[in-house]
């Protein structure tokens, strides 16, 4: 639509220009002609290079001048105007005639563009690929000699076919998409787990899941890399270390959700919806925990509200990564929340969120983060300073200079920095 406009507008300039060239310097329709032999002949010979453009240039305003003519009805720019008033006057009415149908044309070409433009884009939904036939294809290695890897196809299989798709055999040859899938164990680090005479060592494991979903017609529809490994700490289940790891891989909110989240890849529901869900409503601790990550990652603001609502889960790892998501999605509806949360009784809760509001920088934090300069805990003194220096109210000089005193080494280095920072 935008495009044909201005062409519309373009090729009206275009005559303008010729018009105004024909009348200063007395161009016929013989010189036209000859400009025009002239074009083609160099379109012809000049191949793709400097003749071709010069051809099509003077190709066109040769063109461009015949059109021009058409207008006027043959009056030639060196006919006398004095002797043949009756003739121009005559060929002006039959040009003003022939321009108001010109323009009229060109106004119900445009107007029937407009028109079909606006439908087109009411009308005109995307192509999406309908939720059909899958095939996976895996690839699975472990670091543990002897040892089988997960069985990473069982568990795609369940997820995909949980959310509503048909999981066609390994060697079926009719399906619509591919779900390539390349799952890795490899070695971690060493651990010593117990007490006493119930200590025993051994290696972690780290996990490497890389997915990628290719459709027969649409192309790439989806990729994604999932890692997990071993807790730092572990022993809490009596569990072995690499069913530890095994656990944090399965309660990664892209793994646990997988089928659900290639299903918004299909035009049924959205990905943020998805992992709103996991945050609110998800069994497992490690999981809702993922999704606050992952959340504030992402920095969609439909999460603001949500994560919030996360500063009073009851898991801590849930309200920290909350805080933090808060901080780096930067909405100010989370400023009073955060700013209620540094009084919370958990001091890694009161660090991030001191982080979380000098992340969004807004004054109203400056008094309460001041007040934070004297908690007990030095990590959240450290933040507060931290916070301060990034919104740079220079309310925060003087007990930042306070501060400088403080028992705490990083505190007071801390505050250094953020004095030089609002001083600038």
């Amino acid at each position: 639509m935008i495009e044909i406009i201005l062409t519309a507008i373009i090729i009206i300039a275009f005559a303008l220009t010729i018009g105004w060239f024909i009348r200063r310097f007395r161009i016929t329709r013989v010189h036209l002609g000859v400009l025009w032999v002239l074009g083609f002949a160099l379109m012809l010979i000049g191949g793709e290079g400097i003749l071709f453009a010069c051809g099509i240039i003077i190709l066109c305003f040769a063109s461009g001048g015949f059109m021009y003519y058409w207008f006027f009805l043959g009056v030639e720019p060196t006919a006398p105007l004095e002797r043949d008033r009756l003739i121009i006057d005559k060929h002006r009415e039959n040009m003003k005639k022939k321009i108001i149908l010109s323009s009229i044309i060109l106004v119900a070409v445009v107007v029937v563009a407009i028109f079909a433009g606006c439908i087109e884009e009411e009308t005109s939904v995307p192509p999406t690929p309908t939720l059909d036939t899958i095939k996976i294809d895996v690839t699975s290695t472990t670091w543990r000699e002897g040892k089988k890897p997960y069985d990473i196809y069982s568990a795609m299989e369940e997820k995909l076919k949980k959310a509503g798709f048909n999981v066609v055999p390994k060697g079926s040859d009719v399906y619509n998409a591919t779900l390539f899938v390349d799952y890795r164990e490899e070695k971690g680090g060493e651990y010593s787990v117990g007490f006493g005479s119930d200590i025993f060592a051994g290696y972690g494991t780290n996990i490497g899941c890389y997915i990628q979903l290719e459709h027969k017609e649409f192309g790439l529809l989806f990729t994604k890399e999932i890692t997990a490994s071993t807790p730092f700490s572990v022993s809490a289940h009596g569990l072995s270390l690499y069913t530890e790891a095994i656990l944090d891989f399965e309660n990664r909110v892209y793994f646990k959700y997988i089928g659900d989240i290639i299903a918004c890849k299909y035009g049924t529901g959205d990905e943020i919806s998805v992992l709103i869900s996991a945050l609110i409503n998800d069994q497992s601790r490690d999981t809702r925990a993922d999704a606050a990550e992952v959340l504030g990652e992402i920095g969609d603001k439909r999460a603001v509200e949500p994560l919030i609502d996360a500063l009073k889960d009851a898991d801590c790892m849930v309200q920290w990564n909350a805080a933090e998501g808060l901080g780096k999605i930067g909405d100010k509806r989370a400023i009073e929340p955060l700013i209620i949360t540094l009084k919370a009784e958990n001091d890694i809760l009161r660090e991030r969120a001191a982080e979380a509001l000098g992340e969004i920088g807004d004054a109203r934090a400056v008094e309460p983060l001041i007040g934070a300069l004297n908690d007990e805990d030095e990590g959240v003194r450290s933040s507060a300073a931290e916070a301060l220096g990034k919104i740079g109210d220079v309310r925060a000089v003087q007990p930042l200079i306070n501060a400088l005193k403080d028992e705490d080494w990083y505190v007071r280095s801390s505050a250094e920095t953020a004095l030089k920072k609002i001083r600038g």
